[in-house]
């Protein structure tokens, strides 16, 4: 329910408007625009779409970031239906930072598994804000903290302090605004952290009397009802290292590579957890001239995952273990990186194995043309020796080595290979500091190809292509009616199919700060063959389009405010962005051969449409479907989102209402559901029954403020399943796992 890459809406992805140039540079960031900031943003964000090619290739369909998504071959199923599978990931996003060693810069840019790529359980990190107040009384800068949880994917999920409880969501600086020194700043003990990017996270902070020395610990909130706790000791916990304002070149963290709080305990919804422990950091003691001379020059190296199977028989316990490469020369630059991961006790034994290669490229340094090489991931070979092999290249766009390679090429134990160029191109922007158009670049995916053996041979390929291309330059900009018949500006990219059709997308390009935020799908138009989009009429030869109109707000977009003041303001995009309706049409020679139109009604405010109705060609009657869930989102107790009590299917025969209530007329059949709380699974909302009514019913009205108003009692004749659950004492800690499961009334009846 909260994960899809192409969703507006998942718990492990998120922000379309992060401030990612802080992620490069560790601060000092400006008020940046959101589509500055979406033409950046890595991993999978809520509100953006992808292209899935399978294999965990996904491409950015707005900004071209390539994200590869492999799962470790070493993996282990888990209670309540999970999965314990470490996940490597490359985005390209990350990828594009030339590094110079030097005092303000030290750190490699990279984590434990070379350039680009990351394997991690969840970190957070802090990113200093800079507002620039040149034009007040101010100070010239003003500098504020702003935190940001990254998921596994590599997204970034910006964690505001609440608006309540006393705060008014502003974190100023530690001190004095303007003079940001050591010790780092610290978030609010006991505070609420919230986010605004449909991943509906929350966070709080313990603090720690001996701040920076002891970090304290964060808790992340899951809608699912699942938890992580980050930091705790010396192995997951690295102070940020502050080294004063440097507005010129945004140098204001100095290990911004590595510092923050990584994710030691994983618990489920049935308190199910599983611990994740570190290698200890040991940094080169002279990073400038010697980076990579450190046995363990990266935060965040796994030591080992050990799972929740815990009960009096020590076998029922696993632990995944990750071994780095040590006792190796400088030059190398093999110290600390990811050389196996074992599944201990297996039988037979399950090793995957990581081989580097070195990267050479030249940068000056003091006017001098200068060589420096970082690692880059080149094969992984799985417990029974197939290999995945990668490949990197300079792209085309790269003046000498001024750009970093990039992932280039996949080759897959099947013998599939799949290769991507990169590109780099204009985009405009609304600057809400100085309130002008200005213009930047921004790189990525131009083109996939992915070649095979033909079939029943082996001479020659098989080979398919994907082609992009983005006109996001002022000159570009288009203006699309929406469904509300309002006209909103958009720029545009095109995707050619292995088989030449091109589809045009359109995404939304704010003219205000507060316009829809940037780099949502807000149209799409299919093209008939050898055609493409027109600027003068989008619809000229196309024969399929898709108009999306947005809403906003709700769940927790209310608490996050910024800075405002006699300074510029620190423009929150819109929160929570969702689909308010969408509306299919086919063409042909301009005239419509049919259309469907998909509304939605009643938002609950925490991630859901109550009543979601469609209507189109031939269709006499209103197509519904409605749901109501029955939220735990409440400072204290559960927070879960996801406890769907009751749901309806069927048609109206006159038009659903919204509003407060959804409702409507016709016939429809009705389901419904409740969780049990109970010990020794408390505030676990398991499933406890599910019920679907044998008669239809004629009308229905869901209150998001009552959500069970409309559940009725079963009756004897009503199929229903109870279930019951294995509790994790004394039952092979089989904790929240379905002991049984009794139909009623039993077959025959």
């Amino acid at each position: 329910m909260y994960r899809s890459v192409v969703s507006r809406r998942c718990v492990l992805v998120c922000v379309a408007w992060i401030m990612a140039m802080g992620f490069i540079f560790g601060g000092p960031t400006r008020a940046q625009t959101p589509m500055k900031v979406a033409a950046d943003a890595p991993g999978f964000q809520p509100t953006m779409v992808y292209q899935d090619f399978g294999h965990g290739e996904n491409v950015n369909t707005f900004n071209g970031g390539l994200i590869v998504d492999h799962v470790s071959r070493i993996a282990v199923p888990e209670n309540l239906g999970g999965l314990l599978a470490p996940r490597r990931v490359y985005n390209s996003k990350d990828a594009s930072y030339i590094w110079i060693p030097q005092a303000t810069d030290p750190l490699p840019p990279h984590g434990w598994m070379g350039f680009g790529w990351a394997l991690s359980f969840g970190r957070v990190k802090l990113v200093i804000q800079t507002v620039d107040c040149s034009n007040s009384t101010q100070a010239a800068f003003l500098y504020f903290k702003q935190w940001f949880y990254v998921d596994e994917s590599g997204a970034e999920h910006r964690l505001y302090l609440a608006a309540t409880g006393g705060y008014d969501g502003t974190e100023s600086w530690d001190g004095s605004p303007t003079t940001p020194t050591n010790p780092p700043p610290k978030p609010r003990t006991g505070a609420l952290y919230v986010t605004n990017d449909g991943s509906y996270l929350r966070a709080y902070w313990s603090g720690s009397n001996s701040w920076p020395n002891d970090g304290g610990t964060w808790t992340i909130y899951y809608p699912d009802g699942s938890t992580r706790i980050l930091g705790g000791d010396g192995t997951s916990f690295l102070a940020p290292t502050m080294q004063g304002a440097n507005n010129s070149t945004g140098d204001m963290i100095q290990n911004w590579s590595q510092q923050g709080w990584y994710t030691t305990s994983m618990k489920d919804r049935a308190g199910n957890t599983t611990a994740v422990t570190y290698r200890p950091y040991q940094p080169s003691v002279d990073p400038v001239n010697h980076p990579y001379a450190g046995q363990q020059p990266y935060m965040g190296a796994i030591s080992s995952i050990t799972d929740h199977m815990e009960d009096s028989d020590p076998s029922h316990r696993r632990t995944i273990e990750f071994e780095v490469f040590t006792g190796q020369t400088e030059a190398s630059e093999l110290n600390g990186l990811l050389h196996s991961i074992t599944l201990l006790n297996a039988s037979p034994a399950e090793t995957e194995t990581y081989s580097y290669t070195l990267c050479s490229y030249t940068a000056p340094v003091n006017g001098v043309a200068t060589t420096f090489q970082y690692p880059e991931l080149s094969e992984v070979a799985d417990p029974v020796g197939l290999d995945t092999r990668y490949n990197y290249a300079f792209p085309s766009y790269s003046v000498g080595d001024s750009i970093p390679q990039l992932l280039s090429r996949i080759d897959y134990p099947t013998g599939a290979s799949v290769s991507y160029t990169y590109g780099m191109w204009d985009y405009f922007y609304y600057d809400n500091q100085t309130t002008v158009f200005d213009s930047d670049d921004i790189e990525g995916v131009t083109s996939r190809t992915e070649s095979g053996a033909e079939l029943g041979g082996s001479s020659g390929l098989n080979t398919t292509t994907w082609l992009w291309n983005h006109q996001y330059s002022q000159n570009d900009k288009l203006y699309l009616t929406g469904n509300d018949g309002q006209q909103r500006c958009v720029v545009y990219a095109t995707t050619q199919d292995p088989l030449g059709q091109v589809t045009a997308h359109l995404f939304s390009c704010p003219l205000t700060g507060y316009d829809y935020p940037a780099g949502i799908e807000m149209g799409q138009f299919l093209y008939s063959m050898g055609n493409s989009i027109s600027t003068d009429n989008v619809y000229s030869n196309c024969v399929y389009s898709k108009i999306t109109d947005l809403d906003w707000g709700g769940g927790d977009a209310a608490l996050c405010v910024d800075v405002s003041g006699p300074c510029p303001a620190l423009q929150i995009p819109r929160g929570n962005s969702r689909t308010l309706d969408t509306v299919e049409t086919e063409w042909a020679a301009g005239s419509k051969l049919w259309y469907k139109k998909v509304q939605n009604l009643t938002w609950d405010n925490y991630g859901h449409y109550m009543l979601t109705y469609t209507t189109g060609t031939n269709l006499p009657e209103y197509w519904v479907t409605a749901r109501a869930y029955d939220l735990k989102y409440a400072s204290t107790g559960p927070y879960q989102l996801d406890r769907l009590v009751v749901s309806f299917a069927g048609t109206a025969t006159s038009a659903p209402t919204g509003g407060t209530t959804a409702s409507a007329t016709g016939t429809f059949r009705m389901v419904q559901q409740d969780y049990t709380d109970a010990a020794p699974f408390p505030n676990a909302g398991l499933l406890a029954y599910r019920c679907q009514m044998r008669s239809s019913v004629g009308s229905f009205s869901l209150d998001p403020a009552s959500p069970r108003s409309a559940m009725v009692t079963p009756g004897a004749s009503d199929p229903t399943a109870t279930l019951a659950y294995l509790d994790s004492q004394g039952q092979n800690s089989a904790g929240g796992n379905i002991d049984s499961l009794v139909k009623t009334p039993s077959l025959g009846s």
